[in-house]
Formats: C-alpha cells, sequence, structure tokens
C-alpha cells in the first residue's frame, strides 16, 4: 500500500517547481501591463526628472527597480537571448500595455524595462 503513495508523492513535489516556474513566467506579462499603465510611474518620473532627491520621489521606481531583479533572467533573455525568444518576449511584454516596452542595459551590464511612446 506504500508504493503508490510514493508515486503520488513524487509527482507532486515534480508538480511543484514546474507551476511554479510557470507562474513566475506568466507574471511578467501583467506586471509589465501594470507598469505601463501606472499614472504613478509618470508622476516618478517627472518627479526624477525635476531633480528631487531620493526621499522626495515616489516609492515606484524602487518597486520597479526590484521588479527588475526579480525578473532579470526573463530580461536577459530579452536583451540578449537569440531572436525568436526575445521577439516571444518582446511579444507577451507589450501585449496589454499601454505603452511600448523594450528592454535596455544599464548600470554595469544589469537590464530593465523601459517605457516608451504612447500606443496609439
Amino acid at each position: 500500500m506504500t508504493e503508490p503513495r510514493k508515486k503520488s508523492g513524487r509527482v507532486f513535489w515534480t508538480a511543484v517547481p514546474l507551476v511554479a516556474v510557470a507562474l513566475y513566467v506568466w507574471s511578467f506579462g501583467p506586471v509589465c501591463w501594470g507598469f505601463s499603465r501606472s499614472s504613478a510611474v509618470e508622476i516618478a518620473i517627472e518627479r526624477s526628472i525635476q531633480g528631487l532627491s531620493d526621499t522626495e520621489r515616489f516609492d515606484i521606481l524602487d518597486i520597479w527597480n526590484l521588479t527588475d531583479k526579480f525578473y532579470a533572467p526573463i530580461l536577459w533573455g530579452w536583451h540578449r537571448g537569440p531572436n525568436p525568444i526575445r521577439n516571444m518576449i518582446g511579444w507577451y511584454a507589450n501585449l496589454g500595455a499601454s505603452y511600448d516596452l523594450n528592454v535596455a542595459a544599464w548600470n554595469q551590464g544589469q537590464v530593465c524595462v523601459q517605457r516608451g511612446a504612447k500606443k496609439l
């Protein structure tokens, strides 16, 4: 009776990381779309351009910087991967975005999402 139980445990623990990776990849698009639609991002960028100190800026840019680090493997694939991978990630990132999104390298090779022109 214990043998079927061991097999179901193996199946479960094999499925857990696969589901976690799938959720990680799936969540990238909605995060990009939210970033492209957020008016808080526009306020933060405007304040940053005005030269306000870090304590006076809106925290959304700090949150986005953490997000760039969290999604660094996907961003790396978007920036440096083979063309089919780059195209697929770019398509998914822009699928629900209200602004054109692209990936850019900065600060000693780190990559980040960059917001471009508003889509028509």
